[in-house]
């Protein structure tokens, strides 16, 4: 049943709080209904709570309108001035939610929504089976937010999905099938892509309703008919090329979905600010991010703002019914990856949010102590393979344990410890092999086992971490011999350059030679150490001499990895598995990505490197400014400070981390770093 507009019929003395009640009379059931409105500095918190008790469950779905009687035209974080369209959802590729008013005095006036897991909303796009990665059928919140134009509102929904069902067809011929379609009903086709360029078409009664040439293999979710029309649908496709598996009808109604509970409150927030600048793309962006991490109650430096206001609006719920976050590193995901939001999660101190990704981790563990890479809620996952998880699982319980308290399971502990001394390191020598740098730089898969600087550094760093956690099998002697082991990676070079050398023994020069390689992720281990346990690993001069040769780009842009001279790697010499390749200053052929980067400066002031300082600086305002329309956290930035080959990866989670550093480094070593400079 759906009901128009809820009259008031109770409020405060200071207008503040609304009340209204409505009987449901098919249910029984009383619906009450409060809104209640806060003023938090410059922002008005909105919040709409609901109850009842009269059954065990009731499923909602909320929908309101949002106007101002002097609104000059509607804009979004999409673009200044919009169509009537959806500008957030499921059905929408708008990385952030935000939308609001130009009034006619100049004023900008903002609407802004709760993250994922308060609201309890998601991006859900595509599904992990056991089959592969698919797209999601069924329209979980496909609108969350949308605009009108020719109203000039903005509509805020909650609670709402499209109900799909698998309906048969069946094939006539190689080339095309038919199904039976009904009027107001939409229909889409699930395909699996085999051979690109190819091409699928449909028509209905002689008209054609889809014409669409695919460029990428893979699994694939079809719209075919619109809602609004019936016909018979036929469908072309090159035999060989696309194989149909199933067709879904889809209601053209919405349904609700959200849980109200007997005697349970069900809440929702909203927030909205008022302020006036100059009304461009970057500032409406930039002042949105701004505005909702205050709202959120976080406080710092714009640029740690927008980096927090990023990171929330990733925290979305798992799955519909499924109370628990999911902390993804941008919407263009729909699963964690643990090596993405351990930086992301432990760059908030949020011991709630940190307690409950973890466990959901802990759950991925097999019977021979193997953590899993990614963490789905229902299909679970298969990626067990020899990346820096394992590593980064005990980390991050110390770490819970020496911040929140929380009392890490030794048992678990110990059986991964097991698994990597026996796995990695046997003879206990302290010094591994491996076929990849256990790191961010998981396109450099090797054909046999090989010596990474970042991959030594992180198993000393965790023989150090089980050490202090009382693991057996660990003694000092051991973890001192794997620190020399790392330290040893430190050396000379052809050219007579000291530094830690990424990759000895990669026969990647000229004649079968080694290539001198460096990277930032090599200082990795270093600086968790120092911040675990305020202990170097490596001591000033090698960290220092290292920073002193990573070539620096466009006055900031340190690259995540390089040749030793400065140059990049070319399509006939590098270290990329696979065949692949990108041109030079791009994603790993040299990108300049945030985080690493900034952890490896934290290491260097923590010794006292003087270029630190202002090279943080520097990069931080990089992140905000190189693309100028679009001043977010981003997945890596260009070398050349090329704004058109930066990451697509925009509102991007993981750099949030840069904002635990500047908490570290106030804490131990400059407690005025960066406060208060506005550096955007």
């Amino acid at each position: 049943m759906t009901f128009g507009q809820w009259e008031t019929e109770v409020c405060s003395e200071n207008q503040c709080c609304l009340f209204s009640e409505k009987l449901l009379p098919e249910l029984n059931v009383m619906l009450r209904l409060q809104v209640t409105y806060t003023v938090q500095d410059s922002i008005v918190i909105k919040k709409i709570t609901c109850c009842q008790n009269h059954i065990l469950n009731l499923y909602i779905s909320l929908s309101q309108r949002i106007r101002h009687p002097e609104t000059e035209q509607i804009w979004s974080f999409g673009a200044v001035k919009n169509e009537a369209v959806c500008i957030y959802g499921s059905r929408s590729t708008q990385p952030f939610p935000a939308a609001g008013m130009i009034l006619k005095c100049g004023d900008v006036l903002g609407v802004l929504m709760d993250t994922g897991i308060a609201n309890e909303w998601s991006g859900w796009r595509s599904r992990r089976t056991a089959d592969g990665n698919a797209p999601a059928v069924t329209a979980y919140d496909p609108v969350l937010m949308e605009e009108s134009v020719k109203g000039k509102e903005i509509r805020l929904h909650a609670g709402e999905y499209y109900p799909t069902y698998d309906i048969p067809f069946e094939a006539e011929g190689k080339n095309g099938a038919s199904a039976w379609g009904r009027k107001g009903y939409g229909y889409l086709l699930e395909c699996n892509v085999r051979r690109v360029p190819c091409r699928l078409a449909a028509s209905a009664a002689g008209k054609r309703v889809l014409d669409r040439t695919f460029e990428t293999c893979g699994r694939q979710v079809i719209p075919v008919l619109g809602m609004a029309e019936t016909a018979l649908i036929e469908m072309y496709w090159e035999e060989g090329a696309i194989e149909p598996l199933r067709l879904y009808e889809q209601k053209k109604e919405a349904r609700p979905w959200h849980s109200l509970r007997q005697n349970e409150e069900k809440s929702y927030r909203y927030f909205f600010f008022v302020d006036n600048f100059e009304v461009n793309l970057r500032n409406l962006r930039k002042y949105a991010q701004i505005h909702l991490a205050e709202a959120l109650g976080f406080s710092g430096t714009a640029a740690e703002k927008i980096l927090y206001a990023d990171f929330r609006m990733l925290n979305w719920q798992a799955e519909p019914g499924l109370g628990v976050p999911l902390c993804v590193p941008s919407i263009d995901y729909f699963e964690m990856y643990f090596r993405d939001v351990f930086w992301s999660v432990n760059g908030v101190e949020d011991k709630e949010l940190n307690e409950t990704i973890l466990g959901m981790i802990k759950n991925t563990i097999d019977s021979h102590s193997w953590v899993d890479n990614i963490i789905t809620p229902y299909f679970g996952s298969r990626e067990k393979i020899d990346n820096e998880i394992n590593y980064l699982f005990i980390i991050w319980n110390y770490l819970n344990w020496k911040r929140f308290g929380l009392a890490p399971d030794l048992e678990r502990l110990e059986g991964i410890v097991r698994l990597l001394l026996n796995r990695y390191d046997p003879q206990r020598k302290g010094r591994i092999k491996i076929n990849n740098p256990q790191s961010l730089m998981d396109v450099m898969w090797q054909a046999e086992p090989s010596y990474f600087a970042v991959s030594q550094g992180y198993y000393c760093l965790t023989m150090k971490t089980a050490l202090a956690l009382g693991i057996g099998g660990v003694d000092a002697a051991y973890v001192e011999d794997t620190r020399r082991e790392y330290a040893s990676y430190y050396g000379e070079d052809g050219e007579g350059r000291k530094y830690l050398r990424t990759f000895p023994g990669n026969r990647l020069g000229e004649g079968g030679g080694d290539l001198d390689i460096l990277s930032c992720l090599d200082l990795e281990p270093e600086f968790l150490s120092l911040y675990l346990f305020d202990e170097s690993l490596l001591g000033k001069e090698i960290v220092t001499d290292t920073l002193d040769r990573i070539p620096v780009f466009e006055g900031c842009m340190m690259p995540i990895i390089a040749c030793a001279d400065g140059t990049f790697f070319t399509k006939e010499r590098n270290p990329f598995n696979g065949g692949q390749f990108w041109e030079a200053g791009r994603y790993a052929n040299g990108g300049s990505y945030l985080r690493p980067q900034y952890i490896a400066l934290a290491a260097g002031k923590y010794h006292g490197w003087k270029p630190a300082d202002e090279l943080m600086k520097k990069r931080l305002k990089a992140e905000f400014e190189i693309c100028q329309e679009d001043p977010v956290s981003m997945e890596y930035l260009h070398a050349f400070g090329q704004p058109e080959k930066c990451s697509g990866h925009k509102v991007f989670a993981w750099n949030v981390f840069v904002n635990e550093i500047n908490r570290w480094i106030r804490r131990t070593i400059d407690p005025g770093f960066l406060a208060g400079e506005d550096i955007i």
